[in-house]
């Protein structure tokens, strides 16, 4: 799934400052995520995720009904995932308890961004500031996207089918399909549940 013509190299180094896991941030993840977590905390349906508050339903692009990490409020909002702790200067730190390949695609990528074309099933992608002043841009550090794509480059695919999923229930304009699409038993492969769940949607494709 990896469709960049010329590979990305790009500065950044992460500062642990947790600003992009915190405030107004919102993490909108896919199924295979998911799975996930789910498996990481063990739990033996994806519905749990959303009955112990760690991940909401919300509308997203073209009103689809997507989930996304729901925030804690208190004392300030920020991820669920996210453990606040100290450095040896005393220097507040953020971590991941998600961290590495647990954590979101969205977040693994991060300062990276994927632009996906269903039309073309290939992907573009961008460097992305993870917030406004993020003290990990700039840095010396030099990365290569492409020593990162071959890790992740089975769940690339596992999101682009998600994506054509969701784009043909906005096509066809299929409704009540949260519960069938984002519900499933975690005891199952993962390549179990994506084909009953594209057998459900795109059956007739």
């Amino acid at each position: 799934m990896y469709d960049n013509s010329s590979d990305l190299i790009y500065n950044f180094e992460c500062q642990s400052c947790g600003d992009c896991c915190s405030g107004n941030m919102k993490i909108f993840i896919n199924i295979y995520d998911m799975y996930k977590m789910s498996r990481h905390l063990k739990l033996k349906s994806s519905e749990e995720l959303f009955k112990k508050g760690l991940l909401t339903l919300t509308k997203g692009q073209h009103g689809l009904i997507i989930p996304q990490i729901k925030f804690k409020e208190n004392p300030y909002p920020f991820c669920p995932f996210l453990i606040n702790d100290l450095d040896e200067n005393n220097n507040l730190k953020g971590l991941c308890s998600l961290h590495p390949y647990i954590k979101p695609l969205v977040c693994i990528l991060s300062p990276v961004s994927r632009i996906y074309s269903s039309d073309k099933s290939t992907s573009e992608y961008v460097f992305t500031p993870p917030t406004e002043n993020c003290p990990g841009v700039g840095s010396c550090k030099s990365n290569n996207l492409s020593n990162l794509i071959p890790i992740v480059d089975k769940e690339l695919e596992y999101e682009a089918k998600f994506y054509n999923i969701l784009e043909h229930i906005a096509n066809n304009k299929i409704e009540g399909y949260e519960k069938k699409l984002y519900f499933f038993n975690t005891d199952n492969s993962f390549e179990t549940i994506l084909d009953s769940i594209t057998s459900i949607f795109l059956a007739k494709e």
